[in-house]
């Protein structure tokens, strides 16, 4: 086994010896949930998404922690946007909420531009009294290729982030989300680490593959020492079959299979298994089960 594998694999492994912190699970969804389907559920966090240069207002359930997502119309971070960006988020948050996420799926080509952002943006946010959350990382490739914008936030906006979050998808398991709860216990020390988007489609491989998987892809994400695990969306939305409901509000397998999982504190292996190679999983279907807890 190669040094660097052994080492994060210790890493990872040392997670278990570590106080549990509370798990939480939410939805991603444009508009409040009900509150009889997050009680249902067992759904305790909601986000909600704004985009820039756009609109300031939104409405959130009260039941639930709400999460607020400020992205760009583009997807991209550049350093001579931040200050309109950030002088946006002010007005946003004339609307208070505890959790703000900064950007979502920064390209690693617009790390610079991502940190000019975060460093403009993390002092308005706390003024508004709100925890900053960031970035927002996709699986672009195996489990090293977010090192370097982790890296770089740790290096050259350090106090930044109060929580780390990052989005699995097809590369969600056991050792994929420990790798990365570890890696960034090494960079940053206790910070949280949330999963704030998430989901199987049930498109691709039908409605008892989904239930199975959120069901493994909660239970991955408890027990590698994620804090909050999202599911995006609660209802389908046009060809994206994450959804919970359909899109016409017809409950799938999912649902039930989510509420058990959230409530269900599954007996985590004693040792974590390292994550999946790049090209185990593609974004079509899961292609293998390594690292999954069955």
């Amino acid at each position: 086994m190669p040094a660097a594998r052994a080492a994060l694999i210790a890493l990872a492994v040392g997670l278990l010896a570590q106080p549990a912190q509370a798990f939480r699970v939410g939805i991603v969804n444009p508009t409040p949930v009900p509150a009889a389907i997050s009680a249902e559920l067992g759904s305790s966090v909601q986000r909600y998404d704004l985009t820039w240069p756009g609109p300031t207002e939104f409405v959130t359930a009260p039941d639930t922690t709400a999460v607020l997502a400020l992205r760009t119309e583009s997807g991209h971070y550049y350093a001579k946007d931040a200050p309109a960006f950030c002088a946006w988020v002010n007005q946003v948050l004339a609307h208070p909420v505890p959790y703000v996420i900064i950007g979502n799926e920064p390209r690693r080509a617009d790390t610079a531009g991502y940190l000019a952002t975060l460093r403009a943006c993390a002092p308005l946010v706390r003024a508004h009294g709100a925890k900053v959350v960031g970035p927002g990382l996709h699986p672009a490739g195996p489990v090293t290729y977010l090192w370097p914008i982790i890296d770089a936030i740790a290096t050259g906006c350090r106090g930044c982030l109060d929580v780390v979050d990052f989005h699995p998808y097809w590369y969600s398991s056991l050792g994929y989300d420990a790798a990365i709860v570890a890696h960034v216990r090494q960079v940053f020390g206790n910070l949280p680490v949330w999963i704030t988007e998430d989901g199987e489609r049930s498109s691709v491989a039908g409605d008892a593959y989904q239930a199975q998987q959120v069901g493994l892809d909660i239970a991955a994400a408890r027990c590698a020492g994620v804090a909050v695990w999202m599911n995006f969306m609660l209802n389908d939305a046009g060809s994206w079959s994450s959804g919970l409901l359909t899109d016409k509000g017809i409950r799938k397998p999912a649902f039930d299979a989510f509420a058990r999982a959230a409530r269900s504190a599954p007996p985590c292996p004693k040792q974590m298994p390292p994550p999946p190679r790049a090209g185990r999983f593609t974004n079509a279907v899961h292609q293998g089960q390594t690292g999954r807890i069955r």
